[in-house]
């Protein structure tokens, strides 16, 4: 074989994947793959909104850079960081059970920015900016 023949590190081949799939976003059903099965959607956001929205009101009624405000902004980061947390761990596991069972994945290209926009509503608003999209996506590419 000469080099032309060789296969280059990082080059795609042409062979054609065994297992393809492609995956619906959306806000009930996180991800839906073509082949019927489903991850619900768990709303981290959601879950947490009661809390977040309960510290955030103790934070304003502390006088700024006081030693208590201090202490409920830190408490408040640290809801924030658990909901992002969880939902990083939750996105690296899809990722890992998809790259796990296919071979190829094609992803929906979705406009959440247009979507956001467009909707009236401020709960279906909510649940655009929890789910998150381009992170998944991030993660799976």
């Amino acid at each position: 074989m000469n080099e032309s023949e060789e296969e280059q590190p990082g080059q795609l081949t042409s062979q054609k994947p065994e297992r393809a799939v492609s995956v619906d976003l959306g806000i009930a059903r996180l991800a839906t793959p073509s082949d019927g099965r489903f991850v619900e959607n768990p709303r981290p956001l959601e879950r947490s909104l009661e809390r977040i929205r309960a510290l955030q009101r103790r934070l304003s009624k502390k006088r700024k850079l006081s030693g208590n405000w201090v202490k409920a902004k830190r408490k408040l980061a640290k809801e924030y960081e658990h909901v992002g947390n969880f939902r990083r761990d939750l996105f690296f596991k899809l990722g890992a059970l998809l790259e796990r069972e296919y071979d190829l994945l094609v992803l929906e290209d979705l406009n959440v920015e247009g979507l956001i926009q467009k909707d009236e509503t401020k709960k279906r608003r909510l649940l655009l900016h929890g789910c998150a999209f381009f992170e998944l996506r991030r993660i799976l590419e």
